[in-house]
């Protein structure tokens, strides 16, 4: 399951975090530096990471580049309170995927957060997953589709002459067949994407 690893000396960040993610059935695992994330994980294969750029000992940039040189298939996003146009630029430069300025914008990082995670998918999906695509439907490619372009399931059952249930049921199937658990349809749209999907 995908996890977001949040690296934050902070408690009462690594707090809002925790339960913003936890209202999309996001996984949180949390650690006051990158000393203790390298502890508490071999080699995490999935998921990202959310670093606080002012860590004690191992922080900055070196924190960044420490991250994305031992865990390369981590997304990193970076947040900071003292952020400033340099900064950014460098952690850029360095492989963060995005920035964020403290106090952040709740969704703002949710949004962020959904993108690195099907950025991580992505980037590990194994070969053996292409052939369970073809174990879809026409029909649940159509729905899979709508849904990952934000349809709801009312909105996916008008634009295919179907009933609700029935597009519950083809999302279900779906999912089932791509071993993707349900809460992990933000994943979808990145599956879409790598096997370029026709539209429906």
């Amino acid at each position: 399951m995908a996890v977001v690893h949040v690296v934050d000396d902070d408690s009462a960040v690594r707090d809002v975090v925790r339960i913003l993610c936890r209202s999309i059935a996001i996984q949180v695992e949390e650690y006051p530096s990158i000393e203790a994330f390298d502890q508490s994980h071999d080699s995490p294969r999935q998921g990202c990471v959310l670093l606080d750029l002012r860590l004690p000992k191992l922080g900055g940039l070196p924190g960044v580049q420490h991250i994305r040189r031992n865990y390369p298939l981590l997304p990193v996003i970076v947040m900071s309170a003292h952020a400033t146009t340099r900064t950014v630029a460098q952690a850029m430069k360095a492989g963060a995927v995005d920035f964020f300025d403290k106090p952040f914008v709740s969704q703002d990082l949710l949004d962020s957060i959904q993108e690195a995670l099907a950025l991580s998918y992505s980037a590990q999906m194994p070969k053996e997953l292409s052939i369970r695509l073809e174990l879809l439907s026409r029909t649940q490619r159509q729905v899979l589709s709508l849904i990952a372009d934000g349809a709801s399931d009312e909105q996916a059952a008008a634009a295919l002459s179907l009933h609700k249930k029935s597009i519950q049921r083809h999302r279900r199937n779906a999912l089932a067949k791509l071993m993707l658990k349900p809460g992990e349809e933000h994943l979808v749209q990145s599956l879409l994407k790598a096997w370029n999907l026709p539209a429906p």
